[in-house]
């Protein structure tokens, strides 16, 4: 049950990484019009 939970933390840490990138692009893309 650790390893799963591990794994579940890994995948979720990625996932909030990748919309922190996306959401900041958005940002990025807004301002510079």
């Amino acid at each position: 049950m650790g390893v799963d939970l591990a794994k579940q933390r890994w995948v979720v840490d990625l996932y909030k990484k990748l919309l922190l990138r996306f959401s900041a692009d958005e940002w990025v893309y807004y301002f510079s019009e």
